[in-house]
């Protein structure tokens, strides 16, 4: 099945969440189901099964192989607590699984973790030889509004745009290169990848943080009767999302001794 369906649709459950018609992405022609690609990733305090509070929403993470492997922001862990469980949700039929093994990288905002779980969708980084700015992309992730009894809340969101910029000097220490994309990374999307928008589906990045540039719209310039000068400005503040390159998560998953 391609298009949008309703949470209920995919999961035949219209109490896992306040919103039953609640509209995800699925995939098709080609095109991946988002909703078995990504995990949101939360820390929760459980007991007997049971949440015993409302879980912290941490971000988001996504497949790189068939064996569980998942790959997210090192500053979603942290902050962690000793007595409460990082957990990933598998959209696609609300299923909780454990995320063990995390591992991050000592200089730049990435990590890896295990999902013991059956994985069937990993798709492939972009080749380098068609990673240029202009490129269509999207990216999908979800912001979490607690907990409804004993379900979480969840609401997904699908940003679409374009790569805007790519270079080698990072705006951030966190981040060994630039790739900028034209929409925000919203809350909660730390660690989510973007993605090609074509026929065949690429990672062309990944999601950490975002970048502010403004354009000036109106400047005035008074002196008062004593000569005192005041300026006043007005700018336009536009946010774009800053996102680690293909090749460097390649790089990042080598140093952290990673192997496909």
């Amino acid at each position: 099945m391609a298009g949008w369906v309703s949470l209920k649709e995919i999961t035949g459950d219209a109490q896992l969440c306040d919103q039953p018609d609640l509209e995800c992405y699925m995939g098709g022609d080609g095109l991946a189901d988002l909703n078995q690609y990504v995990l949101p990733l939360f820390e929760v305090l459980m007991e007997g099964g049971e949440f015993k509070e409302t879980p912290r929403f941490l971000g988001m993470a996504f497949n790189i192989n068939k064996s569980g492997a998942i790959a997210t922001c090192a500053h979603l862990f942290s902050v962690l607590d000793a007595n409460k469980t990082v957990i990933a949700i598998q959209m696609n039929d609300y299923q909780i699984f454990p995320v063990e093994e995390i591992k991050c990288h000592e200089k730049y905002d990435f990590a890896i973790a295990k999902v013991k779980r059956p994985v069937e969708i990993v798709l492939a980084f972009m080749p380098t030889n068609g990673y240029v700015a202009g490129i269509d992309v999207i990216a999908y992730g979800v912001n979490s509004n607690g907990l409804k009894g004993q379900q979480l809340n969840l609401a997904p969101r699908l940003m679409k745009g374009h790569i805007v910029r790519i270079g080698e000097n990072s705006p951030v220490e966190h981040a060994k290169s630039v790739c900028e994309v034209s929409f925000p990374s919203l809350a909660g999307f730390s660690g989510t990848p973007i993605l090609s928008n074509g026929s065949q589906q690429y990672v062309a990045g990944m999601l950490y943080g975002n970048y502010e540039s403004s354009i000036e719209l109106f400047k005035i310039t008074d002196i008062d009767d004593s000569g005192n000068k005041y300026n006043e400005q007005i700018h336009r503040v536009y946010e774009f999302g800053l996102a680690h390159t293909p090749s460097d998560i390649q790089q990042f998953l080598s140093d952290l001794g990673y192997e496909a």
